[in-house]
């Protein structure tokens, strides 16, 4: 309800909504040095680094994809790409 009858004529909104800056990690070397580490919980999966993409093959369980995929979006590549994973 914008105005009342109660002396209240106008209502300004002065609130602005800041985007957060993500930083984008499109450093190979170290990206697959962490998705090693990432990775090392899951004996089945294999990941690739290429322009900052993580690539996954291999077999999860339905039940550790969510925790996988997790572990490897907190890297910040430009994008993890499980397109080739089998989901068991």
């Amino acid at each position: 309800k914008g105005a009342d009858s109660k002396g209240v004529k106008t209502i300004v909104n002065n609130i602005t909504v800041q985007q957060t800056q993500i930083d984008i990690n499109t450093n190979d070397a170290d990206l697959n040095a962490k998705v090693v580490d990432a990775t090392k919980d899951f004996p089945s999966v294999s990941a690739t680094v290429k322009d900052g993409v993580i690539t996954v093959t291999g077999n999860v369980e339905q039940a550790r994809v969510q925790v996988l995929k997790q572990s490897l979006d907190a890297l910040s590549p430009k994008r993890v790409d499980m397109s080739a994973l089998v989901i068991k």
